[in-house]
């Protein structure tokens, strides 16, 4: 993802409900966007881990604003 944010999931296993959601460019121009399932484990400073099994790689800056919109506080 390259401009990403925090959202709450639905809750995941063992009641996590912290997620990602951002958005991804592609080569040929388009866009595409996306909202995890809760995160289960971090494996470095840029992959994550979801309930649903799916690996996301995150890039650049946490968008502040969003995840502020999203109900966290700003301090994050």
């Amino acid at each position: 993802l390259k401009d990403w944010w925090l959202v709450k999931s639905d809750p995941g296993s063992n009641g996590r409900r912290l997620g990602v959601a951002g958005v991804s460019s592609r080569g040929n121009g388009g866009i595409r966007s996306f909202a995890s399932a809760a995160i289960l484990k971090r494996h470095d400073a840029v992959t994550l881990e979801t309930a649903d099994g799916i690996t996301v790689l995150i890039h650049g800056q946490l968008n502040k604003y969003r995840t502020h919109q999203n109900g966290f506080p700003s301090e994050v």
